[in-house]
């Protein structure tokens, strides 16, 4: 059984023969630690991962070379981690998320 097989089943909860394993985020220095390389479908088919989530190119509009605002009004900033920091979002509250249709 190849991995799409194995979560193809486990999302329709029938038997696998294996839990698939399935990571949400590679980060680059790990990868190339773990395998000796940057390609992070390399880096997949290398730790015979099941899945990996693949991460659209959204719309940016850079405020300056690390800083920019997303298609969804999202403000983040490169600070040298594998993910960018978050500087400012629409949703200022989590329980106000309900409402986010009506802050647009």
């Amino acid at each position: 059984m190849n991995g799409n097989e194995r979560i193809c089943r486990a999302l329709r909860r029938e038997t696998a023969g294996a839990v698939p394993t399935f990571e949400w985020f590679l980060d680059t220095a790990v990868g190339r630690t773990l395998t000796g390389s940057d390609d992070p479908l390399d880096v997949v088919e290398r730790l015979d991962l099941d899945g990996v989530n693949v991460r659209p190119d959204f719309r940016k509009a850079f405020q300056d070379e690390a800083t920019w605002i997303d298609e969804w009004q999202i403000h983040r900033q490169r600070t040298g981690d594998c993910l960018p920091a978050l500087l400012d979002s629409p949703i200022r509250d989590v329980r106000r998320q309900h409402r986010y249709p009506e802050l647009c």
